[in-house]
């Protein structure tokens, strides 16, 4: 596949930079081990590049989630489980199932918009000032 001549790694760009790279992309890659949140897996998602990120903590538990059934990216461990799925989305890339993986993806990480944080930081606010607020009132009677 010649990918030596095909494959450039850039490291540290500067945001704009990124983007355009992210646009020209198709496949995102996050291979950290034991990443506890992963922005980076969720930045790829949102980016419509079909995301491949390693096996554990937050990519495997909240970001992609594999499923079978509804797939929003990939998970590998290996090297080759890597190029496993390197090759699945090539061979696949302009097939409706990769379409849709990119559609289910962009729309699961939606939960960490800061829409949605906001949301649900001003519903736990809201929970725990009526909670307090009424426990104060109780006592004072």
């Amino acid at each position: 596949m010649k990918l030596e001549q095909n494959v450039v790694f850039k490291k540290n760009l500067p945001w704009k930079e990124l983007f355009d790279e992210m646009r020209r992309s198709m496949i995102g890659f996050h291979t950290m081990k034991d990443e506890h949140f992963g922005i980076v897996v969720v930045e790829l998602m949102a980016a419509g590049l079909v995301t491949i990120a390693h096996n554990s903590a937050g990519p495997k538990l909240d970001i992609v989630c594999e499923s079978k059934e509804s797939p929003k990216g990939y998970l590998a461990t290996q090297a080759e489980d890597f190029v496993s799925h390197i090759c699945e989305v090539l061979d696949n890339y302009e097939t409706t199932q990769i379409m849709e993986l990119r559609k289910r993806a962009r729309t699961h990480i939606q939960k960490f918009s800061d829409e949605t944080f906001v949301q649900e930081f001003t519903k736990l606010l809201s929970n725990f000032f009526s909670t307090t607020y009424s426990h104060k009132k109780e006592k004072s009677q």
